[in-house]
């Protein structure tokens, strides 16, 4: 057991586990009261039972309780996934935010790329606290941490990190830092190499239309990792958005590479739409700083909840996020939909949340991404 952890653990029964699952099921349906009461009855349990605190913390967030929802969140630490982790066999303690100028601190991720991307915006708080610090990234993820802080050493997850005195995760900072809609520190914090933004202004035919070129340029993205437990609600088909791409004065750009990439091919003839995938994958090492500069020659990015939306909130490219009727707990659940047919993120102040209706179905969303272009191009 981590040897950090701060409380006693009740042991994990499979009743525990069906009712966290059952108050899973109801938040998704949008069942918010319903679920709750199954949270509250996990939260209160001694010993802990860091599943069920976790999950309530995501679903205080996903309705803006930051303050209430951090402390809960450091008990994922205690979930079985976290325990599995080579970080909970570190025998070292954990950072809590205290100034360490003495000392060096190894802040490491802990869960997918994009939420890698999204916590990267702390580090250099994290920095400004301690004598050295070294960010260890997903695989095949350090080129795009470069431009994060000269202060930093990035290395990728099996690398030595080196000497260190204290660790904390990636998803520990939000909370060491009390982060909350008025505080966020907001993009842009990556940075593409300015070198392949020039290369892929030319291949791209010039400049874009927020540079004074003629095309309106939009990237689009519609498929996220299978293996996402709620990748059949964030992933739609990407013939959902030929009705998007039969609009005017816009040219698109299939930034889908692999899983979902096949789909290109049941596009009919005459779209305005260039697949890039060839050329994001023909460099594995290098990928990321390619889709840098892609991303900085669009004038918009269209994707469903997925690491490219990350990446480009958090180099402060216009993105319209198209998520599910109860969306994962960064995006924020309201209610009642803005007259405008979208909803902002605090996480990245250059998003629009434009969010289903009913579960599974993208129609109200097309129409509003739809509606949102033709005020934003005249299409």
């Amino acid at each position: 057991m981590n040897n950090n952890l701060e409380y006693p653990i009740i042991k994990v029964t499979p009743e525990l586990m069906d009712a966290a699952q059952r108050a899973t099921v109801l938040e998704r349906e949008g069942k918010f009261f319903e679920a709750e009461l199954i949270y509250r009855q996990l939260n209160n349990l001694q010993p802990a039972f860091p599943e069920g605190k976790f999950q309530y913390a995501n679903f205080k967030i996903l309705h803006g309780n930051y303050a209430e929802a951090w402390p809960l969140f450091e008990y994922r630490l205690g979930t079985q996934y976290y325990q599995n982790q080579g970080s909970a066999k570190i025998q070292l303690p954990l950072w809590r935010g205290e100034e360490s100028p003495d000392k060096r601190l190894l802040v490491y991720f802990d869960q997918g790329i994009g939420d890698t991307i999204m916590c990267a915006r702390f580090i250099p708080q994290a920095r400004d606290r301690v004598g050295e610090l070294v960010f260890m990234v997903n695989p095949g993820c350090a080129s795009m941490f470069r431009t994060l802080d000269s202060r930093i050493e990035i290395i990728e997850d099996g690398a030595a990190p080196g000497p260190f005195h204290v660790h904390v995760s990636a998803f520990g900072l939000p909370g060491i830092f009390k982060a909350d809609q008025n505080n966020m520190p907001q993009p842009p914090y990556l940075f593409a190499d300015p070198a392949k933004v020039i290369e892929w202004r030319e291949r791209m035919g010039g400049p874009s239309h927020g540079e004074g070129g003629p095309d309106y340029r939009i990237g689009l993205c519609w498929k996220g990792n299978s293996l996402h437990p709620r990748d059949m609600e964030r992933s739609m088909n990407l013939e959902s958005l030929i009705p998007v791409m039969k609009q005017a004065n816009a040219r698109f750009y299939g930034l889908q590479v692999g899983e979902g990439a096949e789909q290109v091919a049941k596009l009919p003839e005459g779209l305005p739409f260039e697949n890039l995938e060839d050329a994001l994958a023909a460099d594995p090492a290098h990928k990321f700083v390619d889709a840098m500069g892609i991303l900085m020659n669009l004038d918009l990015i269209l994707t469903v909840d997925t690491a490219t939306a990350n990446l480009a909130g958090a180099m402060g490219r216009p993105v319209w996020v198209m998520a599910s009727n109860v969306p994962d707990w960064r995006w924020l659940h309201r209610d009642e939909s803005s007259d405008t047919g979208y909803v902002r993120a605090p996480w990245y102040d250059s998003f629009r949340i434009f969010r289903q209706s009913t579960r599974y179905d993208w129609s109200n969303v097309i129409e509003d991404v739809i509606e949102a272009l033709r005020g934003e191009i005249g299409a």
